[in-house]
């Protein structure tokens, strides 16, 4: 009832920028008056405590970032809970990892129901959706509690698969659920929050930084408890920069990556987008702004995004340019830092030239007999983000819409700085390393 009377208060004012003021001021007020009225004794709050918090209205801010609890959710203290008692709940599930713990959702539905990439690739939104409690532990709780666990071999049955975005990652991975052979993990944020957390706490996001290694680590043995599971891990593009910190903290796991051509990619990114604009009605500044978030503070390649007035609509391209390359350019100096470590490259373009070759060759990197290439392929045929608002049939108006010319040679110029080749005229990278080079 909260909820929606809340809604139709907001939706009494027409100007859309003034109702996300208005609904942000709102939200907060609520938040404050409950943390005022509902909040832990003193020995709740003692070390080690575990706090859980009903959760009264969600924010329902998608697409926008909510790699914080606090962007989420307006939530109500209620009580303690026992972090073996968390793991052990079926119906909850690791949420994000904040400056003041990590963070779990109970669902009101068994948290396997997430895991179906066909029906939802990005599994952010319905642990979003299905959210009825917060629950929030202390980092060392979950620290010290995992660590006696974790086998020598850290990720020897985890296969992680790093991408750009818009490059086909989502029918691939929707392609491995199909053949249920792995469990398949989709593009949930949690990493996202990692970052975040990380810049709150000025830790550099190195592979020699232990306390984020040790982050890390504790969060993927979240994801994937059960040594005895194959799991598959598609991640966010935006945590390419934890690129090299994950291989530190899973030195076993199997990694792969795709990537597409930069003028393709870019036009794909910046329809996205457009779209998501389209059908949430989020000014197109808004989202990109959240899309800038993506780019790495302090690194060389960051200095112009910081300067964009994304007001200017010619700015995007420009953009969006950027933020990919920064992604291929994280992947090759991880590369070439990470020692010798093997993973296995995948180019959309190939994908789309010979679909079986491309299966063929996924799967036997997977270790999945070529008995399984035909139900693949088949896979292959659908809109693997159909129940999404980026399908395909709501993305066919925008088929024409392009980045400019001048920020894709803006672009080619900016990578080749950092020794990465881009073809002149169709923009494709020549040169995306396979193996970190011999140190």
């Amino acid at each position: 009832r909260i909820q929606i009377l809340f809604e139709v208060v907001v939706m009494k004012t027409e100007q859309s920028s003034l109702q996300g003021r208005l609904k942000v001021f709102l939200y907060n007020a609520i938040q404050c008056l409950l943390d005022w009225l509902f909040y832990p004794s003193n020995d709740e709050l003692k070390d080690g405590s575990c706090l859980c918090y009903d959760i009264v209205l969600h924010r329902n801010n998608y697409p926008l970032d909510t790699n914080n609890s606090r962007d989420a959710f307006v939530t109500r203290y209620k009580g303690t809970i026992s972090f073996p008692m968390i793991q052990e709940d079926s119906h909850i599930n690791l949420f994000s990892v904040e400056n003041d713990g990590f963070v779990f959702v109970r669902l009101c539905e068994d948290k396997s129901k997430l895991y179906d990439a066909g029906r939802y690739p990005f599994q952010d939104l319905p642990l979003n959706n299905w959210a009825v409690e917060v629950l929030k532990v202390p980092e060392d709780v979950v620290h010290q509690h995992l660590e006696g666990k974790m086998s020598s071999m850290l990720g020897q049955n985890i296969h992680y698969f790093h991408n750009i975005g818009r490059c086909g990652s989502s029918a691939v991975t929707a392609m491995i659920d199909d053949l249920h052979l792995f469990h398949v993990i989709t593009t949930i944020g949690i990493l996202l929050s990692v970052i975040d957390t990380a810049r709150v706490r000025s830790w550099p996001l190195d592979p020699s930084n232990e306390s984020l290694i040790r982050t890390i680590r504790s969060v993927l043995r979240l994801l994937a408890p059960d040594p005895d599971t194959r799991y598959f891990i598609k991640i966010h593009s935006g945590e390419m920069p934890l690129f090299g910190v994950i291989r530190s903290a899973m030195p076993h796991l199997t990694e792969l990556f795709m990537f597409r051509g930069l003028r393709t990619v870019a036009d794909s990114t910046k329809r996205e987008f457009l779209q998501l604009a389209r059908s949430t009605g989020n000014p197109v500044p808004v989202l990109l702004a959240v899309l800038r978030n993506h780019l790495v503070e302090g690194h060389p390649s960051f200095r112009l995004g910081q300067h964009l007035d994304l007001g200017d609509p010619r700015n995007m391209d420009y953009l969006v340019v950027q933020v990919l390359l920064q992604k291929v350019i994280l992947y090759q100096e991880a590369m070439e830092k990470g020692g010798p470590k093997t993973v296995s490259v995948f180019q959309f373009e190939d994908l789309l030239a010979d679909k079986e070759s491309f299966c063929r060759s996924f799967l036997r990197e997977l270790q999945i007999p070529d008995s399984y290439l035909g139900e693949a392929l088949q896979s292959l045929e659908k809109d693997s983000q159909e129940t999404t608002m980026i399908n395909q049939k709501s993305m066919k108006s925008l088929s024409n819409t392009s980045v400019s010319a001048e920020s894709l040679e803006w672009g080619r110029v900016l990578a080749e700085s950092y020794g990465i080749s881009v073809t002149p005229g169709d923009f494709r990278f020549t040169n995306i390393r396979s193996a970190a080079v011999e140190m």
